[in-house]
């Protein structure tokens, strides 16, 4: 119920033992307090919660201070999110966004184009309901960092560190006759899963989006049902996108969809989180 002031002389401070709920305080002669950077670390560490970091603290050093990682920690599925890679995205988002319906509206004045309104609304809502992360793919492994230094990112103010348990899931999400959740196979390939999960619309496109728990994304064109190579992992998405071409009243879409997403960036940010 009372508060000390105690002065330390920097010569002491080897020596000072300081207690719970002390305030540290370093005075500056310009009386300019610099604003602390911290970060959060959430999910399977043994001390999740908010840290305060020092200039170019990476990213191993706050694992270790949160007490390192829990026995089911899914290390792979680790995520980091940035506001300087979130804003990013929703720059890029907006611009992406007026070039297409000037794109759109260029086009309304060429010979033989007819645009009906479900079209121009259905563009639209796919730019607008684009979802930013801010996910950063990084390692999270602390023996690839080990040997690998350059591979430990170096943590900015108000960075999100979040760490997964491991789900046994591989989601597939998209143009499937039956899109689910199955649970993961070592021993099943890609086109197992396709096939558990009906198949492939006849709308769909001939190729897959795979996206690793990392946050990392892959394309499969064509013939990839027969392709042995295409890793997947727990929590891996895979994801079927639609061929718009294909689908009644919407032949003028086709001409745009190459500027459209492919709705890997927001994808990525599901990965196998969940509270």
């Amino acid at each position: 119920n009372n508060t000390e002031i105690i002065d330390v002389l920097i010569d002491d401070l080897s020596s000072f033992k300081i207690a719970p709920r002390d305030i540290l305080l370093v005075p500056s002669f310009a009386n300019i307090l610099e604003p602390a950077k911290q970060v959060t670390i959430e999910g399977l560490v043994n001390r999740p919660g908010k840290y305060f970091i020092g200039d170019d603290e990476p990213l191993s050093s706050l694992i270790k201070r949160a007490g390192g990682y829990k026995d089911n920690a899914y290390e792979f599925g680790g995520a980091l999110f940035r506001e300087a890679a979130s804003n990013s995205e929703k720059q890029f988002a907006k611009l992406t966004y007026f070039d297409t319906l000037n794109f759109i509206i260029s086009n309304l004045a060429q010979p033989g184009i007819q645009v009906s309104g479900e079209v121009v609304k259905l563009l639209s809502e796919e730019l607008r309901s684009r979802v930013t992360s801010g996910r950063v793919v990084t390692e999270f492994n602390l023996n690839t960092i080990s040997n690998s230094p350059n591979k430990d990112i170096i943590l900015e103010h108000n960075d999100k560190i979040i760490i997964p348990p491991l789900q046994k899931v591989v989601y597939l999400f998209g143009d499937f006759r039956k899109p689910t959740n199955l649970n993961y196979d070592p021993n099943f390939q890609i086109n197992d899963y396709v096939s558990m999960a009906g198949g492939l619309n006849d709308s769909a496109k001939k190729e897959l989006i795979v996206i690793d728990p990392s946050g990392v994304s892959r394309v499969y064109k064509k013939g990839f049902l027969n392709n042995a190579d295409v890793e997947l992992y727990p929590g891996s998405i895979v994801y079927a996108s639609r061929d718009i071409s294909k689908i009644d009243g919407v032949r003028y879409a086709a001409t745009v969809s190459p500027i459209l997403s492919s709705l890997a960036i927001s994808l990525a940010s599901l990965n196998s989180i969940s509270d």
